[in-house]
């Protein structure tokens, strides 16, 4: 079981709405394995599937007070955010904690949007890691107070593995060449930061957490279109060809094309009904149907493979020869069935009908 607590011995999403202050002694080095863990619950509980992560909702969800420098210099009506970065001691952002309510300022003068998104985390993982609360911290300013660097660390460990947990970076290939702003709102530098500090990460990430992020992230990881006929499927770390017209040319990013004209098969990959007469009723380790023999499971034809394929996949995904399904006929070739799909579906009404 995974423990959700902090030092206040319930989830943060519960002491963020009702705070208990704390006067604990400041750790004596980063807990880098609490940050880690902390930002995979935070993912899990908030419900992230896709990135970039929006850290505005954060703030709308708890109802936590989020202030742009430019609106507080205008309030206060000074000429920019210099003298706001001046009196603050960060030229990014910082949380306040102060009354039992907290709130957090940034700098959006920042030109870089991965900074600002990189800030924007830093500043939840302060409240999520419960610094104002446990160290009677009242200000914690990134880039400030040397007094504060390991929850400065702390936060930053919790920014990078929020950004780009461990196990979606493991799954990418190519991993320096990739657009880091783009996928992940992360700058050059903050990117190059997490692949160094990657394996460290990945040590201080729990097996379970590991398990229980990889299945909410599979189909973002994996999820694929195949240039060729259109095809969103979620492949695994062997696949090399499209399962519906068996091309090499698939792009990551999951597609919204379906091919829904296939079988619905069970665990062992059998047809819940037969293909050729429907009969539902069949052994539970039988290959073919009782009825009529027709081959139940849908697997590859080549000779040294012979991997079980999904109910409407017309190729092997890791080899490229053709399946059972297809050879037999009970698939159409995929450029008929997306003529199906994408014929119009006329519109009737009960007038139309005959009786």
């Amino acid at each position: 079981m995974i423990d959700n607590t902090t030092n206040h011995a319930k989830p943060y999403w519960e002491y963020i709405i009702n705070p208990e202050t704390h006067e604990l002694p400041l750790p004596p080095s980063p807990r880098y394995e609490r940050a880690t863990k902390l930002a995979c619950i935070f993912i899990l509980h908030e419900g992230v599937t896709t990135f970039p992560i929006d850290p505005f909702s954060f703030f709308k969800k708890y109802n936590i007070k989020l202030c742009k420098y430019s609106r507080i210099a205008q309030k206060r009506h000074l000429r920019d955010v210099s003298e706001i970065i001046q009196e603050t001691g960060s030229k990014d952002g910082l949380t306040v904690y102060r009354n039992g309510r907290i709130a957090v300022s940034y700098n959006d003068w920042e030109s870089n949007q991965g900074r600002v998104f990189f800030t924007l985390f830093h500043e939840i993982g302060h409240i999520v890691l419960g610094h104002p609360f446990d160290f009677a911290c009242t200000q914690l300013s990134r880039g400030g107070d040397d007094e504060v660097e390991i929850l400065e660390k702390e936060a930053d460990c919790f920014s990078r593995n929020v950004l780009a947990p461990v196990v979606l970076v493991e799954s990418l290939r190519n991993r320096r060449a990739i657009n880091s702003l783009d996928m992940f709102h992360m700058t050059d530098t903050a990117w190059n930061t997490r692949l160094d500090l990657l394996a460290r990460d990945k040590r201080n990430t729990h097996p379970t957490l590991a398990l229980m992020m990889r299945k909410r992230l599979n189909e973002f990881m994996y999820g694929s279109t195949c240039m060729r006929c259109g095809a969103g499927f979620v492949r695994n770390k062997e696949s090399q060809y499209c399962p519906i017209c068996g091309s090499r040319r698939i792009k990551w990013r999951l597609g919204n094309m379906k091919y829904n004209d296939g079988y619905e098969v069970d665990d062992q990959g059998r047809a819940r009904q037969c293909p050729q007469c429907e009969n539902e009723e069949n052994l539970d380790d039988g290959e073919y149907c009782m009825i009529c023999g027709q081959i139940l499971i849908n697997r590859c034809s080549g000779y040294e493979c012979g991997r079980i394929a999904q109910g409407n996949a017309r190729y092997c995904t890791q080899c490229g020869a053709k399946t059972t399904f297809y050879e037999t006929g009970r698939l159409d070739d995929w450029a008929t069935a997306k003529k199906k799909l994408e014929a119009p579906t006329l519109a009737t009404s009960d007038d139309d009908l005959p009786f």
